[in-house]
């Protein structure tokens, strides 16, 4: 259902609907809005992605193959938009500084005990901290991979890279944060002794 409504505003937009537009970008502005920010760290920032995103996203819209794929294509539009606005940003030697903001899966999960809870909000909490430190080029295919769910394919497509490189960069990306998660256990051990 909600395919042929999004295929339906596509339609519209494309005539230059306002309306259309609006509804749009109310529907996916969350998503948009959080992967911006992961990459950019910085509230403001991140609302200049997003904009400059639906931008991009409205005047190329005649060349989106499958309606039902639009988040996809405007989280690849968002993340591709925020790397570059970042790579700006350290030409000039500005760095933003908020913490890093992604609301996925694993923050719905619901726990029985008190104890469980607070460890999976830490445990939430260090993984969205290490991803963002990660290089841009593991960033970009987790966030498009979990947060998107985007399959490898769509990935690369996404991206113009290969499958293969994908599929390693994903590989080499989950390698980097389970080695990033279990420093920080190390560290965090080895404190409380």
């Amino acid at each position: 259902m909600e395919g042929i409504l999004i295929k339906n505003l596509l339609q519209k937009v494309l005539k230059k609907d306002d309306e259309s537009e609006r509804i749009l970008f109310e529907m996916f502005y969350n998503k948009v809005y959080k992967t911006a920010y992961l990459f950019t760290k910085d509230h403001y920032l991140a609302q200049d992605v997003v904009q400059e995103t639906f931008e991009k996203a409205f005047k190329q819209l005649h060349r989106l193959k499958n309606p039902e794929n639009a988040g996809a294509w405007l989280g690849s539009i968002a993340t591709n938009t925020a790397i570059d606005l970042m790579r700006k940003k350290k030409r000039w030697n500005d760095s933003p500084t908020e913490d890093v903001y992604i609301e996925n899966e694993l923050s719905k999960v619901e726990t029985n005990s008190i104890d469980m809870e607070i460890e999976r909000v830490f445990l939430i909490k260090s993984i969205r901290t290490h991803i963002s430190n990660l290089k841009e080029e593991y960033k970009q295919v987790i966030v498009l991979r979990y947060l998107y769910e985007m399959k490898e394919n769509e990935i690369a497509e996404a991206l113009g890279i290969k499958t293969g490189t994908v599929k390693s960069r994903l590989h080499r990306a989950k390698l980097k944060l389970k080695e990033m998660l279990m420093n920080s256990y190390e560290k965090e051990e080895s404190a409380n002794e």
